[in-house]
């Protein structure tokens, strides 16, 4: 057997195909092909299929079906080229993805809907794109939606399949694929509209050669079975790569045919795949680049720098898989320890920051840091002082996280969003909403691009957590208010740490939160310091001659049941799938070493967002972060002797200091991800 052999299902299925290639000479290319494509219509749950010689064609058949005249053509800009040839002549816009799926950003899409005449969706790596949101905006404001579903094919949504939602559904049957013929190409077109039908029709679409239809026919009655060894073949690689998983994007399909990491120094690792002769599959170069189209879009451009993409064909042994994956652990363990700067080297400008407008809150949360370390208080900036601060960190499109304390008590708050918007930034802010209504409104217009907002669970248990009477009740009113006032495009979040008011009963505060309609959840666990990590940070931070206001507060952890909180997370997971976020993501043993503040929480790599974030205290004064809030100076020290000697420190114990064992912040505790 050939080892790493994508044509390995197509080898099995040879005699079987000259079988069928019999059966297709005695019934006629036209016949067979008619009756193959009602198969495919069936199985998809559409009324019509056509099938034509290439997933290229199919798409270009689309767009002319569709939109004739041309206009906005709209797609992720992580794909495969031929969405962007088939828009041939319209205005072409390509949008950012979404970090977790790869896939296209709903976030995104929203904020474009309203220029739009078409939209070209693929769900990439067998990942769901946000289709029901696409067509809920479609329908709103009036654009095509085509559905490329080439690589999601088989898959289903709460059982319709993939490629039966958008106005015509379009697949790439091109070899190894698991529909497709080793001997040539092929493509699919569907739809349930009568008129679109007889319009592809008189687009007279070529067929497909007749070798390849024995192949299709085989392959799709089969299907199932495929997927299941693609399945088996990413679950090998989870497994092997267990303690490797803030690699692997958190969305990510378990039935990819091409298992896709954001790693560092992917030119490194693709040495070592060529000198073990292990093949990779193929990285997609952002559309926006290879078009030589405008625009910044971060998240694609992170995925081109890191992406590698590790096969996960039909019938790949574990073996295999296992191999692979020893070949990525042996690059990525170079990662466990930063490398050290170069005596004099400066890092560019930060890319993600983070504004602390004000340390001022209304609520008294046990577990907020501001108030565990004694930060309020003291000058604040206003919207003059941080615009220049801004600028003074440097050029290059950043993602701001927005926050205190409670920012919404920060007047120039929503001139500040709108600002960054022009400035081509992202803004992200968090907020308990215990605030009038009128600033709640105010930053709804402004338009960030998320605004994450803390609920802690029903009312009774969210204002035991927050310490104020009346939290709920206003958190509410704000709530509904950013629901109906928000910009096209701004992402509602919301927001729980995980205590231990509320860790037994956490399936029941995910189905509170659920239930008032937010774009998505995440669930923090708790952060804390236990005496012997607080000593031995402080010890190390005044050989360097830095220090922290940071407190002891392993008592925050007193009553909390890992195992039963264990099962809470099991259960929403098995309801929530991937809708649900938690930071960090902790199978059993570590969630148990977590909440045990006796014991040594262990974390590989390094902390990120020393080399690549700032955080700023309200005066504008460069802090290592809100958590372990060591005092750098000015936006001008980010390359000083002072925010060098702590990276120093950090390199030379590990990555982290033990402070920072039970750090989940993005992208402070995204280890080893350079």
């Amino acid at each position: 057997m050939k080892p790493f052999d994508p044509y390995r299902l197509d080898r099995k299925l040879m005699r079987a195909a000259a079988r069928e290639t019999r059966a297709l000479k005695a019934a006629g290319p036209a016949a067979y092909r008619a009756a193959l494509e009602k198969s495919f219509a069936s199985y998809l749950g559409r009324r019509y299929c056509l099938l034509t010689d290439s997933g290229r064609t199919a798409l270009r058949l689309a767009v002319l079906a569709l939109r004739p005249g041309g206009g906005t053509a709209a797609f992720p800009d992580i794909t495969h080229p031929s969405l962007a040839e088939a828009a041939e002549g319209f205005k072409l816009l390509p949008l950012d993805i979404d970090p977790r799926t790869l896939n296209l950003s709903e976030t995104a899409l929203k904020k474009a809907a309203p220029g739009l005449d078409l939209l070209l969706l693929p769900h990439m790596f067998a990942t769901p794109a946000p289709i029901e949101a696409a067509l809920r905006l479609a329908r709103r404001h009036g654009f095509a939606v085509i559905e490329d579903a080439s690589q999601i094919l088989g898959g289903a949504l709460r059982g319709r399949k993939y490629g039966s939602f958008g106005d015509i559904g379009v697949l790439s049957l091109s070899p190894y694929k698991p529909v497709s013929s080793p001997f040539a190409r092929a493509g699919a077109l569907l739809c349930d509209s009568p008129e679109i039908y007889k319009k592809l029709l008189a687009l007279n679409p070529p067929p497909p050669k007749p070798q390849a239809l024995p192949f299709l026919k085989l392959k799709l009655a089969r299907l199932d079975a495929t997927l299941e060894t693609s399945r088996a073949a990413n679950a090998v690689y989870r497994a092997a790569l267990k303690d490797y998983g803030r690699y692997i994007p958190a969305g990510i399909s378990p039935k990819t045919q091409e298992f896709p990491l954001l790693i560092p120094d992917r030119a490194g690792a693709e040495k070592i795949f060529k000198a073990a002769g292990v093949p990779l599959e193929r990285i997609y170069k952002p559309l926006r680049l290879e078009k030589k189209l405008p625009g910044v879009l971060p998240v694609a451009d992170e995925y081109w720098r890191s992406a590698l993409h590790l096969p996960a064909w039909p019938l790949m042994t574990a073996a295999e898989c296992r191999r692979a994956a020893a070949l990525v652990k042996k690059h990525l363990d170079r990662f466990k320890t930063a490398p050290a700067p170069t005596p004099g080297k400066k890092f560019p400008p930060p890319s993600y920051i983070a504004l602390d407008l004000t340390y001022r809150c209304g609520l008294d949360c046990s577990f907020c840091f501001v108030k565990r370390h004694g930060l309020a208080g003291g000058r604040e900036l206003g919207l003059a002082g941080w615009l220049k601060l801004i600028k003074d960190l440097g050029p290059g499109a950043k993602k701001f996280y927005l926050t205190g304390g409670e920012p919404l008590l920060a007047p120039f708050l929503p001139q500040l969003v709108k600002k960054l918007n022009a400035l081509g930034h992202s803004s992200l802010v968090t907020t308990a909403l215990f605030a009038p209504a009128a600033a709640a409104a105010a930053l709804a217009k402004a338009g960030p691009g998320e605004i994450v907002v803390s609920v802690h669970g029903w009312p009774a248990l969210h204002e035991r957590s927050a310490g104020a009477p009346g939290a709920w009740k206003t958190a509410l009113r704000n709530l509904e208010l950013i629901k109906k006032r928000r910009a096209p495009g701004t992402r509602l979040t919301l927001w729980c740490t995980i205590n231990s008011a509320n860790h037994a009963r956490l399936h029941r505060v995910w189905k509170t939160l659920k239930a008032l309609g937010p774009d998505g959840i995440a669930f923090n666990h708790l952060e804390f310091c236990s005496e012997k990590d607080l000593a031995a940070t402080q010890g190390l931070l005044e050989g360097a001659g830095l220090s922290t206001p940071m407190k002891s507060s392993a008592g925050l952890a007193k009553g909390i049941d890992a195992k039963v909180l264990a099962a809470e997370i099991s259960k929403i997971k098995a309801e929530a799938g991937n809708s649900v976020s938690f930071y960090p993501d902790l199978p059993g043993p570590a969630l148990r070493a977590w909440y045990s503040p006796g014991a040594r929480f262990k974390k590989s790599g390094f902390c990120r967002g020393q080399f690549s974030a700032a955080w700023l205290s309200p005066s504008g004064q460069l802090l290592t972060c809100q958590p372990l809030a060591v005092k750098i100076g000015g936006p001008e020290t980010y390359n000083g002797p002072a925010y060098a000697a702590f990276r120093k420190l950090l390199i030379k114990n590990g990555g982290f200091l033990p402070a920072c064992r039970r750090c989940g912040r993005e992208p402070y505790s995204s280890a080893g991800r350079a």
